[in-house]
């Protein structure tokens, strides 16, 4: 690639951080934690791939993206984000939706990704007991298998984290090359 890229990540359990060393050795570009990642550094960078995981309805970074947007602006910025929800279903671009204005949307392009989910540390679990009785409420009462298979996917243990789901992401930078 001839862009100046950099991917930066947010991860709790892994699988952001995952997605992003594969982009990085794909791309040829340097990885880093969004924690402790100067901004100041992004001057660097044509390209800036941004990953973070849902976390209440929300992709972790959108406030590092908002709070530096300034220093975005005027790049392409790609953000991908990582959840239980697989990537097709609506509720994904709900998540979009409500971690960046319009304004900023307009200006990013997202890539959702199937995470995958072990355990959960007890704030977490505490997070996630309202969403999750309502879900298996839901499961309980879904009328169809495939209702049934789209809720139960998220209230018990998955490992969906797979290299090939960040092709469409890499094809996509590739195809960003400087005219």
């Amino acid at each position: 690639m001839n862009k100046r890229t950099v991917v930066l990540y947010q991860s709790k359990y892994g699988s952001t951080k995952q997605y992003a060393e594969w982009l990085g050795e794909s791309l040829g570009a340097p990885v880093f934690s969004i924690d402790g990642f100067s901004p100041e550094k992004l001057v660097r960078y044509d390209l800036v791939i941004v990953g973070g995981w849902i976390r209440i309805g929300k992709i972790t970074c959108a406030d590092f993206i908002a709070e530096n947007w300034n220093l975005l602006k005027d790049k392409q910025v790609v953000v991908y984000s990582v959840s239980a929800t697989k990537p097709g279903e609506p509720e994904v671009l709900d998540f979009y939706k409500s971690s960046f204005p319009l304004a900023l949307r307009e200006r990013i392009r997202f890539f959702p990704l199937w995470g995958r989910f072990r355990s959960a540390d007890m704030a977490d679990k505490f997070l996630m007991l309202v969403p999750k009785t309502a879900l298996r409420i839901k499961l309980l009462l879904a009328p169809t298998e495939g209702v049934r298979s789209r809720y139960q996917g998220i209230t018990e243990r998955f490992d969906h984290v797979e290299r090939t789901a960040l092709q469409p992401l890499i094809e996509y930078c590739k195809s960003l090359e400087v005219l």
